[in-house]
């Protein structure tokens, strides 16, 4: 009977963590999962900076791994999930920004040199 699963001798995560990231990297995974669905409905998730309040600590560990979930949970279901790490406020974004108008909005005022988005009437 094949195994399906290799076995380790011994439980050193670390060991293992790079054997599958050396993996990944031969056979290109990540990048081959965003090619596969190219012209998929996207789901964009824009990160705020990496360490906003000093020192990072254990929370923004664990922040991380709860929002990358949110991103391998979508890519399972077929969407296009490119990772936009960075400052998504500097861009002007805003969690509320997702109608179109809004969009238009942004963009008139970037191309006026603001990175404030232009006021609803």
């Amino acid at each position: 009977m094949a195994k399906k699963f290799p076995e380790h001798k011994s439980f050193n995560l670390a060991d293992i963590n790079n054997e599958i990231l050396g993996i990944w990297k031969t056979e290109n995974t990540f990048h081959q999962s965003l090619e596969m669905r190219r012209g998929h409905k996207p789901y964009i998730f824009y990160e705020g900076p990496p360490s906003a309040n000093g020192m990072p600590g254990i929370h923004h560990v664990m922040a991380r791994a709860i929002k990358d979930i949110f991103c391998r949970y979508k890519t399972m279901q077929g969407f296009l999930v490119e990772r936009k790490a960075g400052d998504a406020s500097s861009r002007g974004w805003r969690p509320t920004s997702a109608s179109p108008r809004r969009t238009s909005e942004l963009k008139r005022s970037a191309s006026t040199n603001s990175t404030t988005p232009a006021r609803r009437r």
